[in-house]
């Protein structure tokens, strides 16, 4: 049996010109992949001033639109993708496409939609209970991704062995060299 699949999507902010900084998606294997996403000139990044690092740092350490895009579709072609419909994931998603000129090949649904027969606020208590459980951080993308994974783990009886996380830095998306140690901030 497949795992489900999850993603979430943390953004510069929450208003209408909100663009995607980081992503991270499960796989059907339980493994996460997640990246820093390089700012869009489209998306007037330089305008936004509430993001939780400075705009050169994403500039440096993010992957292109395009290829996050590209790598999703080959990893996510076909599936259903659920999200827990608490942030705006599917707008942030459908603009880092549409700079990418690119399309998902994949669907998105809610939680709910997986997890029949409790209710929208029963599964995000159960969510944020799973988080504090496990101790992860809801308020980054791989966090959220991997405390969806074990509330699917919970929920619906599944043996996931394998939460291991991909740094895209070191898969094949191409991003900039850096000295700095990714599993020294928060995104990784």
């Amino acid at each position: 049996m497949n795992i489900p699949v999850f993603l979430d999507l943390e953004a510069s902010s929450y208003e209408e010109d909100a663009f995607p900084l980081s992503i991270a998606w499960s796989l059907p294997d339980g493994r996460i992949k997640n990246v820093l996403v390089m700012p869009d000139e489209t998306w007037n990044p330089r305008d936004n001033s509430s993001m939780p690092y400075d705009l050169q740092h994403y500039f440096d350490q993010g992957a292109s639109v395009a290829d996050i895009a590209r790598e999703m579709n080959q990893d996510l072609d076909g599936l259903t993708i659920y999200i827990d419909g608490l942030d705006p994931d599917e707008e942030w998603l459908e603009k880092l496409f549409e700079a990418a000129a690119d399309e998902p090949t994949f669907e998105i649904a809610r939680i709910d939609d997986l997890f029949i027969g409790l209710d929208y606020g029963q599964l995000i208590e159960t969510r944020d209970d799973t988080l504090r459980r496990y101790e992860l951080d809801g308020q980054t993308p791989e966090g959220a991704v991997l405390g969806l994974l074990y509330m699917a783990q919970q929920l619906l009886d599944l043996d996931i062995e394998n939460t291991d996380t991909e740094d895209e830095e070191n898969d094949d998306i191409e991003t900039n060299d850096s000295e700095e140690d990714p599993s020294d901030n928060n995104y990784w």
